[in-house]
């Protein structure tokens, strides 16, 4: 019996509202990675605060854009089998990051398993016409912290090129800036990021509340971004004159979040009051002739479909429970050298350093995972100190098949130099790169490997050149590979 043919009042507003109450329980399958994204919302210091907002507006909207016509471009059994086949490999997919514990995986599938199953009830037109809708929530996603790096360094040159031509006596190492009086670092929190994302989610929501096309809305976002930007390196050259002229003894020196959000507003809420309006109705029922109403069978099949994934993941964790790390050897001995350049490395592992001939330093970091719910591999930051170091040569070689980081580290403020070469063994499987890493979790929860560790070796430089500390690396790397 079809939905639309039902004389009940009750069954028609259901359909009505139906695409909200498939994002409803979309949250509730979902609802280990919506748990773990609320931990970062929550954080209201962090690029996310604005998370709870977005998926409180997306709703909104879905809920205001009504019943949905099914349409289609082609044969519905043929757009449904594509839809099916996508929102099958999805929750699949999501159970695969789920069973490692790739957060960021988890939260990306998110999207894709809310629009194949739109997709799957209602046709790929339909969901082409709620396109710019349904994206929506991917600025309450953590994946804008991938360009944080890039924001930094452009924060730095630009700031860095501010002083200079405002002639202030100051001197410029990367990130940091050394006036007189002391010394500003340009940190992680001050990328910009914040400004970065805020600035785009206002602007995408502006104009899909004034039904932009793609082109206007990406330009629209591009100014946004590029106003965000501004702002943030508008404030920290403000921060360093103001630090210069009141020898940094001014309030704002430690606490000047305010101070960065008046500016926000002060740049970015002109430019919203002039965002041109175009009178579109984003909700209006598509043209053309509709595919016929739901059916019951379908649509649960659609919503088994999307529910897949997560019934795996309980089953997974019903099964499994405690899951103990295979490696069962002795915990190596309390540090006792100490390394030329302090490896931050995260909490929680068993830490051995050791001092070799030729002043090579050897540290090694281990992780064990003994929990289903535990990270394989943590999260991993700026595994060095770069208030005081900064990296002046960072890239990959090759010793014994297998691919390693090498850096120079270079003291701020100061002549010593350190040659570093470090890697990750995830399960046994060596690499060079974080990505990388996380990806190696898969096959090494799939093999009951739950073994993660950062080797590193760091050799003092004699020379601006660090050619000689090089070859020392090497060779003891080669001994540590084919050990």
């Amino acid at each position: 019996m079809d939905i639309e043919s039902s004389p009940n009042k009750r069954m028609m507003t259901t359909q009505r509202y139906f695409p909200t109450l498939i994002a409803g329980l979309w949250i509730i399958f979902f609802s280990t990675t919506f748990s773990d994204l609320w931990q970062r919302w929550v954080q209201w210091d962090g690029a996310l605060a604005h998370g709870i907002p977005v998926i409180a507006l997306f709703l909104a909207l879905l809920w205001k854009t009504g019943r949905w016509q099914r349409q289609h471009w082609f044969k519905p059994a043929l757009e449904a089998s594509l839809a099916a086949t996508a929102l099958l490999g999805t929750s699949l997919l999501w159970f695969l990051a789920y069973a490692v514990n790739i957060q960021i995986i988890e939260q990306l599938l998110l999207l894709p398993a809310l629009i194949f199953t739109y997709a799957l009830l209602y046709g790929w037109k339909t969901v082409f016409h709620h396109r710019i809708l349904l994206l929506f929530p991917i600025f309450a996603i953590p994946i804008w912290g991938s360009v944080n790096g890039l924001l930094l360094n452009g924060a730095s040159l630009v700031v860095g090129e501010l002083v200079r031509l405002f002639e202030m006596p100051a001197l410029i190492q990367g990130n940091s800036i050394y006036i007189p009086y002391g010394h500003i670092l340009i940190a992680d929190g001050c990328s910009g990021l914040r400004y970065f994302v805020i600035a785009l989610t206002l602007a995408y929501l502006i104009g899909y509340l004034n039904g932009y096309r793609e082109p206007k809305l990406l330009l629209t976002m591009a100014i946004a971004a590029t106003l965000g930007l501004i702002t943030n390196w508008i404030r920290i050259f403000v921060l360093i004159v103001i630090g210069y002229h009141t020898r940094m003894e001014s309030s704002l020196m430690t606490d000047h979040e305010l101070f960065g959000w008046v500016l926000f507003g002060a740049i970015c809420l002109p430019a919203i009051y002039l965002a041109p309006v175009h009178r579109y109705d984003n909700a209006r029922p598509l043209a053309g002739k509709s595919s016929g109403a739901l059916s019951l069978a379908p649509t649960f099949a659609a919503i088994g479909a999307m529910a897949l994934g997560p019934l795996f993941g309980l089953f997974l964790n019903w099964s499994f429970g405690a899951v103990a790390a295979q490696d069962s050897s002795a915990p190596p001995s309390t540090p006792q050298a100490v390394m030329p350049v302090a490896v931050a490395a995260p909490k929680g592992g068993e830490t051995q350093i050791e001092r070799l001939r030729e002043s090579v330093f050897v540290r090694k970091d281990v992780y064990h995972r003994n929990y289903l719910d535990e990270k394989l591999v943590p999260y991993l930051p700026r595994l060095f100190n770069h208030e005081v170091w900064l990296k002046v040569t960072d890239e990959v070689q090759t010793i014994g098949g297998h691919s390693v980081s090498y850096q120079i580290l270079s003291e701020k403020a100061g002549n010593k130099q350190v040659a570093q070469l470090q890697w990750f063994s995830v399960g046994g499987h060596l690499t060079a790169s974080r990505v990388e890493a996380k990806l190696l979790q898969i096959p090494a929860t799939l093999r009951r490997q739950n073994t993660f560790s950062i080797i590193t070796l760091q050799v003092r430089c004699r020379s601006s050149d660090c050619e000689r500390a090089q070859k020392l690396l090497i060779q003891q790397a080669e001994r540590e590979l084919n050990s």
